[in-house]
C-alpha cells in the first residue's frame, strides 16, 4: 500500500500545541458543506487565542502596507535543499497577530525556484504535539490537527516516490521527499500544501502553502521590469467591524464551533503575500509579471482591474498560453482555489502618486458578470475585497509607448524556444479517440438531504460518484493512452440543481478541456492545460489526458478543501 511510507523519529521536538476539539452543531450550509470562510481565524485563536484577547483589533482602518515579495531559495549546481519545520509560530497578517501552525514559523514561507531538470529535497519536520483523542479522528470529518503531508500542484512527477500524499508525518516524525523534475517540464508557477485529509483545509487556512517557480528558458529580450510572487489567502473576521478577531463568546476553550460562519465576504479580507491591500510601486508604461497564486481554502477569486492597466493572461496552472489574452475590465481573471495564472501588466498614469485599486469582486448588473454568476452558481462563494493598490512611481513612458494603445498583447509574445511553451509532449487530443472514458460525479447533499452522524457531529454528504472518500481504487486508467473523464455537476442528492461549481483538481498530470456545458466559460477555453478548473453549476466538463511516465496511486478532487477532507475525493491508480 502507497500509505505505508516509514517516517523517522525526530527526537529535537519539544513544541506542544493545543488541540483542536469539535462541537457538535446543528446547522451547516448545505452548498459548502462545513468549512466556512471563518475557520481561517477561528483555527488560528484555537492554537493561541489568549494573544487576540489581550487587546481590541480595529480591522476596518488598517495602515498602508508595502507589497514585498517572499524570500526566494534558489537551486544551485541542480539541487534545492528545503527543510520545513511545521511548528506553532506568532505570524502577522496585517494589524492581527496569530500564534499558528506554519513553516518554518513564518507567513508568506520562501518561494522556491527551480530550473527544470533540477532535483528538490524537501525535508519535513513535524514539530507539533501529540493528537488529542478529542480532537476528531473520525474519516470523512475534520480529524488530525497535527498530522500532515505535502503535496505539489502541477509538478509532474511520480505519486509514488515523489509526490505521494498517503504518506502521513504525524507529530515527532519527520519525512524527506524527493523531486526529479523533468528536464521536458513547463516552466511556469506551481504551488506546496498540505494534503492530509481530514487537516488539509485547517492547515493551509492558517497559512502553510508555499509558492515554487520554475524559471523561464533564458531569453535574449528582458520581457519584464519585475516579476512578482502574489501568495493569495483569506482572513475572516467573523461578524466584527470594530470588534476583536472573533468575539470571545464564540470561542470556549479550545472548542471549535462549526456552525461558524459569516453573513457575507465583507466580514474578512485578501491578503497578498501576508499584507492587507498592500501597495504596489510600478513604473508606467513598462510591463510586470504577477504569479498569482490562489491559497483561499473556498473562494474563487474574479481579479479586475481598471482601464489605466492593461492585463493578459499568458499561463495558467503552470502552461504557457500560445498566444497571450487581454484581459478587460468587463471580463475580470477568475482563479479557482489551487489554481494559479501569470499575468503580463502594464499601467500609466497622468501624475506621480497615482493609485489604480485591484479588486477581487463580481458585481451583478453587467452583462458578462450577470453570465459568469451563471456558470458558476449562486453557491459558490466569490472571495471580495482589495487586492493590491497600484502606486505609480513616474509618469514618463518608455520610448515607443503611446497612452492612446496601451495593449500589453502587442508587446508580449511567446516563442517556443524561449518561453518554453508546453515543452511537455501536451499534444491537442480533441481530435483524438480516447482509449476509456469515465464519468466522475459530484454526489453532493442538497437543502432537502438528511445530515450525515460522524462521531456525534452533522456533515452534509460529499462524495464522488455515489461514494464519500475511500482507500478503495474507484479506477484504472492505461499509461501512455488517451483516457477521457466527463466531470459532472448537475444534480444534488435531494434532486435540486447543483449550485456550488466543486473546483476538480487532479493530481500527477496535466488535463485538456475538450468540452464545456454552455456557450461561456469565464475560466478557460476549449484546448487549454490545466490542473485545476472550475465546473459549472449545473453543468459538465469533458477533459482528456495521457497519463505519461509514472504508473500508481494517486487521486482527483475537488479543491474547495472542506470538501475533500470530507468526502469529496477518489482513488484512481495508473497502470501500464
Amino acid at each position: 500500500m502507497y500509505g505505508s511510507v516509514p517516517t523517522v523519529d525526530d527526537p529535537g521536538i519539544d513544541v506542544a500545541v493545543p488541540a483542536v476539539q469539535r462541537k457538535p452543531s446543528n446547522c451547516f450550509s448545505t452548498a459548502l458543506g462545513l468549512l466556512a470562510g471563518a475557520l481561517f481565524v477561528v483555527l488560528a485563536i484555537l492554537a493561541g487565542w489568549q494573544v487576540i484577547r489581550q487587546g481590541r483589533v480595529v480591522v476596518d482602518k488598517v495602515a498602508v502596507e508595502r507589497f514585498e515579495q517572499p524570500r526566494l531559495l534558489v537551486s544551485e549546481k541542480g539541487m534545492l535543499n528545503v527543510t520545513l519545520d511545521v511548528v506553532v509560530g506568532q505570524v502577522h497578517f496585517s494589524a492581527l497577530t496569530f500564534n499558528m501552525r506554519s513553516f518554518n514559523g513564518t507567513y508568506p514561507p520562501p518561494t522556491l525556484v527551480l530550473e527544470r531538470g533540477d532535483i528538490l529535497r524537501v525535508l519535513v519536520r513535524n514539530r507539533l504535539g501529540a493528537e488529542n483523542a478529542s480532537a476528531g479522528n473520525t474519516w470523512n470529518g475534520f480529524r488530525y490537527p497535527n498530522t500532515t503531508v505535502i503535496h505539489t500542484h502541477g509538478f509532474h512527477v511520480s505519486p509514488v516516490t515523489a509526490d505521494n500524499i498517503y504518506r502521513k508525518i504525524g507529530p515527532n516524525h519527520s519525512a524527506l521527499f524527493e523531486y526529479k523534475i523533468p528536464r521536458n517540464h513547463n516552466t511556469g508557477t506551481f504551488y506546496l500544501h498540505p494534503h492530509f485529509h481530514g487537516s488539509s483545509a485547517l492547515q493551509v487556512a492558517y497559512g502553510m502553502a508555499m509558492a515554487i517557480v520554475i524559471k523561464d528558458l533564458p531569453s535574449k529580450k528582458r520581457l519584464f521590469v519585475e516579476d512578482n510572487v502574489m501568495l493569495v489567502n483569506w482572513i475572516d473576521v467573523g461578524s466584527g467591524k470594530r470588534t476583536d478577531v472573533v468575539e470571545d463568546s464564540r470561542i470556549s476553550g479550545s472548542t471549535l464551533d462549526l456552525d461558524l460562519h459569516p453573513s457575507s465576504s465583507k466580514d474578512g479580507f485578501l491578503v497578498v503575500n501576508g499584507k492587507r491591500n498592500p501597495r504596489l510601486d510600478i513604473k508606467a508604461g513598462e510591463m510586470y509579471r504577477w504569479r498569482v497564486i490562489n491559497s483561499i481554502i473556498d473562494g474563487t477569486m474574479r481579479l479586475v482591474f481598471s482601464s489605466s492597466c492593461s492585463v493578459a493572461e499568458i499561463a495558467a496552472d503552470g502552461v504557457s498560453y500560445e498566444t497571450a489574452r487581454v484581459r478587460t475590465q468587463t471580463q475580470g481573471i477568475i482563479i479557482p482555489p489551487g489554481s494559479r495564472r501569470d499575468l503580463a501588466v502594464e499601467c500609466i498614469s497622468r501624475q506621480t502618486g497615482d493609485i489604480v485599486q485591484v479588486r477581487s469582486e463580481l458585481v451583478l448588473g453587467k452583462s458578462y458578470a450577470n453570465l459568469t454568476r451563471a456558470y458558476l452558481g449562486d453557491g459558490t462563494k466569490i472571495s471580495t475585497g482589495d487586492f493590491v493598490h497600484i502606486a505609480f512611481v513616474n509618469t514618463t513612458l518608455p520610448l515607443g509607448t503611446s497612452t492612446a494603445s496601451l495593449d500589453v498583447s502587442q508587446r508580449y509574445s511567446i516563442k517556443r524556444e524561449e518561453a518554453g511553451y508546453t515543452p511537455e509532449p501536451l499534444r491537442d487530443l480533441r481530435d483524438e479517440k480516447p482509449a476509456s472514458t469515465h464519468v466522475i460525479e459530484y454526489t453532493q447533499a442538497g437543502p432537502n438531504t438528511p445530515k450525515v452522524i460522524r462521531d456525534g457531529t452533522p456533515y452534509s454528504f460529499l462524495g464522488i460518484n455515489g461514494q464519500a472518500y475511500s482507500t478503495k481504487t474507484i479506477l484504472k486508467v492505461k499509461r501512455d493512452q488517451v483516457t477521457e473523464w466527463v466531470i459532472q455537476n448537475e444534480w444534488c442528492m435531494d434532486g435540486t440543481p447543483a449550485t456550488e461549481s466543486h473546483p476538480f483538481h487532479l493530481h500527477t498530470n496535466h488535463f485538456q478541456v475538450v468540452h464545456i456545458t454552455g456557450s461561456l466559460s469565464p475560466d478557460y477555453k476549449v484546448g487549454d492545460w490545466r490542473d485545476t478548473i472550475t465546473v459549472p453549476a449545473p453543468g459538465n466538463v469533458t477533459i482528456r489526458w495521457v497519463p505519461r511516465d509514472f504508473i500508481g496511486k494517486t487521486v482527483m478532487h475537488c479543491h474547495t478543501l472542506g470538501h475533500e477532507d470530507t468526502g469529496m475525493m477518489a482513488n484512481f491508480e495508473i497502470t501500464d
